[in-house]
């Protein structure tokens, strides 16, 4: 009798203070221990939970888990966020590098047609090359012995080389053009 009066002493004493709590979560865990807070205790997640509200009620509140779809889609959509900025701060860096490199249109211009014009000498000395070695391949007979077999095929590997050099440098001044085109275009976008 005496425990039961301590027990109901304690309740009206507390009853007040955890009524005037707004939107307090309580709960049993599964050992028997009662959990008060304003948020669902972490022990409590599959148990029952009642909501004490301002006015002194009691509401039950079902505590439902997200499915792991559901968790794997809010993952998968925080990382989205996440490297949607990680994009924007490197293409601020990209932009002020690049504002910084050039400092006008002018002179990635002239940058621009600088390279170009290099690749386009190396190219000419290529050609101009390949056709002397085309040509005197042209003069050649048919081989009679193997020394002349054996610098037959050597004239034809050095050939070989050219050409790719010849096409290698063609390619480069394509890529040249295409990243030139691409950095003038940011360059006049974020100059603006």
């Amino acid at each position: 009798m005496c425990k039961q009066i301590k027990t109901l002493t304690v309740m009206i004493i507390l009853m007040p203070i955890v009524s005037l709590a707004v939107g307090v979560k309580k709960c049993q865990d599964a050992n028997g221990q009662w959990h008060y807070g304003n948020y669902v205790a972490s022990e409590c997640v599959s148990e029952n939970v009642t909501e004490l509200l301002e006015d002194g009620r009691s509401v039950d509140v079902r505590v439902v888990l997200p499915t792991n779809e559901e968790l794997a889609a809010e993952q998968l959509k925080e990382e989205e966020v996440k490297n949607a900025k990680i994009r924007e701060e490197e293409r601020k860096r990209i932009d002020a590098q690049l504002l910084r490199k050039y400092e006008s249109e002018q002179n990635l211009i002239n940058i621009r047609d600088k390279k170009l014009a290099e690749l386009q000498k190396k190219k000419s000395f290529n050609t101009v090359q390949l056709q002397t070695l085309v040509a005197d391949m042209e003069k050649r007979t048919k081989p009679k012995n193997d020394l002349e077999e054996q610098e037959l095929h050597e004239l034809q590997q050095l050939i070989g080389r050219y050409e790719r050099a010849v096409a290698q440098t063609d390619n480069t001044i394509e890529r040249t053009i295409d990243e030139f085109d691409q950095l003038l275009s940011r360059f006049r976008l974020i100059a603006e």
